[in-house]
């Protein structure tokens, strides 16, 4: 079982040449090394402790699967496959934007795998690296995204054992991507647990956080869309022997997959929008009708405070002061003033 320790941080590399090789974040102590190499008609699955075992053959198709960063593993992995060094600090540099770079005889491309744990957006880097006939993938953290590709490789489903390495890169991009589909999926829950909320004019501090926490997960999802979208349009842009003609169609997709992401991120984000401009008017319209029913009360007891006023001045000749019915007329004209005053207010619609 691997390990995992705290490394370096961001602000150690300051200073720095270009090139230095500092992994950013959490080292894993023993990755594993996954080869699988296949053609149309076998394909084998191996586990290394060290990239100089791997053997890279030339009549198949190789992948390279290392899950979890390792200053040493990366070295290695530079020095057999010729690897300029800034490919190689990019990739333990783990807060990369998804790009792609093109050398002369392989492609580098990284993106965020995003998922949900438990309500917390979590998002690790994966790095890939295209070959003539070989994919490397390097992923920040030990997932499992790559088990759908596996499964069709070491069990002959779909195309990708009949197809060549820039298919499999395509492949993995691809599982990579859909991954966005399952955080909007989430996002589609928390949206109608709100409208819900709205609906049933539940509103209060919960309602409140719960936007204010969704608005945050929107944005950071958008945060990795947007590069992602950019990325893939670039890589299936480029001219280059590596990617075949036919892979150029299935990028194109991917590239609208990722275009439908972008927005529906966006929709979402107008959605929380109008959601908490709905939540803000209730408020106001809440706040006015308790303030109105207070200046309707108030409005109601300033005669009553006028005739009461009058009658508790201290003059010594008064009409009715001394009138053994004074008291009950007093009480009877209030009430009559205020049946009135609530008359008025209901015949002009303002009760």
């Amino acid at each position: 079982m691997s390990t995992s320790k705290k490394h370096h941080s961001r602000s150690e590399k300051v200073g720095l040449p270009p090139g230095s090789l500092l992994l950013l974040g959490e080292e894993t102590i023993h990755p594993n090394i996954d080869v699988y190499q296949f053609s149309p008609e076998l394909a084998t699955h191996r586990s290394y402790a060290n990239i100089s075992e791997v053997e890279i053959l030339s009549d198949q198709v190789n992948w390279i699967h290392i899950s979890g960063l390792n200053t040493s593993i990366i070295e290695q992995i530079g020095a057999k496959f010729s690897l300029h060094n800034l490919v190689l600090e990019d990739i333990l540099s783990t807060g990369q934007r998804p790009k792609v770079d093109e050398f002369d005889d392989y492609i580098y491309f990284v993106l965020r795998l995003v998922n949900f744990v438990g309500e917390e957006l979590v998002s690790e880097q994966v790095s890939f690296i295209l070959g003539k006939n070989y994919v490397l993938s390097i992923a920040e953290k030990r997932s499992d995204f790559s088990a759908p590709i596996i499964d069709r490789i070491l069990n002959k489903k779909g195309a990708v054992r009949s197809n060549k390495s820039d298919y499999l890169l395509y492949a993995l991009i691809d599982v990579v991507v859909d991954n966005f589909y399952f955080s909007m999926d989430s996002i589609d829950a928390r949206i109608e647990e709100i409208q819900t909320s709205i609906d049933n004019a539940d509103q209060n501090d919960r309602l409140l956080m719960l936007l204010r926490n969704l608005k945050k997960d929107v944005l950071q999802l958008r945060k990795h869309i947007v590069p992602t979208r950019e990325a893939v349009y670039k890589l299936e842009r480029l001219e280059t022997a590596l990617i075949l003609e036919n892979t150029d169609k299935y990028l194109r997709d991917l590239y609208d997959h990722t275009k439908q992401l972008e927005d529906t991120i966006e929709t979402y984000n107008d959605t929380i929008n109008n959601f908490r401009e709905d939540y803000m008017s209730h408020l106001t319209l809440k706040t006015n009708k308790v303030i109105q029913i207070l200046t309707i009360i108030s409005s109601i007891f300033i005669p009553l405070t006028f005739i009461v006023g009058v009658y508790g001045m201290n003059f010594e000749f008064m009409p009715g002061l001394h009138w053994k019915y004074g008291f009950l007329s007093s009480i009877l004209l209030m009430i009559f003033v205020s049946i009135i005053m609530v008359i008025i207010y209901v015949r002009n619609r303002w009760l």
